[in-house]
């Protein structure tokens, strides 16, 4: 989650979010990173991200992304 990541994380966020408002994390704890897309509403409004953020759990389609090896 987002509280997780270091001050000097450089790298992309997709699809993650913040576990709960702790009124500590705000856009320019980001500023080095580069935000695609965060896990929900709230995220989003903490952060002061733009209204055509994308949002979404990633969760729900990590199968599809996936490739699948059976176990025998």
């Amino acid at each position: 989650m987002l509280q997780g990541i270091p001050k000097e994380f450089t790298g992309d966020i997709i699809g993650t979010g913040l576990i709960m408002d702790d009124g500590v994390l705000n856009r320019q704890d980001f500023t080095g990173c580069s935000i695609k897309s965060v896990r929900g509403e709230l995220t989003k409004e903490i952060l002061s991200l733009p209204n055509t953020m994308q949002t979404g759990d990633l969760g729900l389609i990590a199968d599809r992304l996936l490739n699948k090896k059976k176990v025998v």
